[in-house]
Order: structure tokens, then sequence, then C-alpha cells
């Protein structure tokens, strides 16, 4: 992507980096085949800032694609062979965002679990980190999926973590505390239903653009 702006602008070099590779691997999910009946099972992780929780999920039918994930109780979705994602309360998922969990296996044939970028982007604020340098973290984390995006899996068990990131963003649900403040704010945020702090909005915007220029070039 071309971008004339400096990278001071973003806070670093490193922060700017890290946005467009994780854009660029979004992108790539769009070109990911979903295995035929395969079910994703959803545990929701209440939502500490703005207290949203599983309710909240089971009482929008747009939340989740009920024909391809089922919402199960917290906890309830460990120990099985079904791929899993945890997901915040205040946040929406679109099958597209859930096609890493639908498509990928391990290389030993395993289904994968994965947390959402909002549920780690928590985390990661929980203990302490700046915005900055939690985004950064956020991609290194991500590199284990790069080569099984590139090619369509599988992802190599000798890589993987415990829980994988979801490489998606995820849209704020409306009924939430997050999504009553962001009234009139349509689409995706790409690490958190709730704000980056003062340069979100640039780095949001950097990031939709290079992940609508990768789309354009890979599908």
């Amino acid at each position: 992507m071309s971008d004339p702006s400096p990278a001071s602008v973003y806070g670093s070099a490193e922060v700017r980096g890290a946005v467009v590779r994780m854009a660029r691997r979004e992108a790539a999910v769009h070109t990911l085949a979903a295995r035929y009946g395969v079910t994703v099972l959803v545990t929701v992780m209440p939502c500490d800032p703005c207290g949203a929780d599983e309710s909240l999920i089971r009482a929008s039918p747009m939340a989740l694609p009920s024909d391809v994930a089922q919402l199960v109780p917290w906890e309830g979705g460990r120990g099985t062979d079904e791929a899993q994602v945890t997901m915040l309360g205040c946040e929406m998922l679109v099958r597209r965002a859930l096609l890493p969990a639908l498509a990928l296996r391990d290389s030993r044939g395993d289904a994968l679990t994965f947390r959402t970028r909002g549920v780690a982007w928590a985390a990661r604020l929980d203990n302490g980190r700046d915005p900055g340098s939690a985004i950064a973290e956020a991609d290194r984390e991500e590199a284990c999926l790069d080569e099984a995006l590139a090619l369509g899996g599988p992802v190599s068990h000798t890589v993987l973590p415990r829980v994988l990131p979801l490489p998606c963003g995820t849209r704020p649900h409306p009924e939430s505390g997050q999504g009553r403040a962001a009234a009139g704010v349509t689409g995706t945020r790409f690490l958190s239903p709730h704000g980056l702090g003062p340069q979100g909005p640039l780095w949001e915007q950097l990031y939709r653009s290079c992940l609508l220029e990768a789309v354009a070039v890979a599908v």
C-alpha cells in the first residue's frame, strides 16, 4: 500500500507495519473455503468495560451466523474435537470472520480453537500494555497463521499456541454499551469493539485501506 504519511503518525514504523500485516491476514481469510458440514462452537466472554455478556448474544439473531455457529455456555465448548471460537459479549461475528475456524485444521487434522482479537485485546490492556505495543504484540501472535492463510491450511501443530487469534475484525454489538456509544458508526473494528485511544481512528483508517487493497488483489 502506498501511504505518504510518516510512520510517526501511527506511533512508530513497527506499529504501522503491524496494522498492515494484520489487514493482509484478514484479506487472506477471504480466500479460504469452509469445510462442508463444520459447525463452530462459540463461547462468549463477558466484557468487563461494558458489561455485555452471553445473554446479549443469545437475544440477538444477527450476532452470529446460526447455520455455521452454535452458541454454548462459557467453558461449555472445551474438550471437544470441534472448532471453537471465544468472543466478547459486545461483538458480532459475520460468517467471513468465522472462516478460519470453518476452514483450517492443524497438521494432524485436528480442529482449532480461536479467540477474537477483541478477547485478546482486553487481556493485553488488563496487563497494562499501551495500545501501540499491544498492536505489535497482536501482530506477532498472529504470525503463526501466515503460512496456513497463504496456502489454505493446515496450521503446523509445532507452532500452535493453545488458543489461536482469529485474524479478522468484528462489529460492535449495537445493543451493547459500546455499540450505543458508537451510534452511527458502521462496519468492523479491526481489534476491539472498544476504542483504541487517540490514534485509534488513524489505525482503523490505515487498516481499512490496506484490507480493501489486499482483498482486491487476493480475490
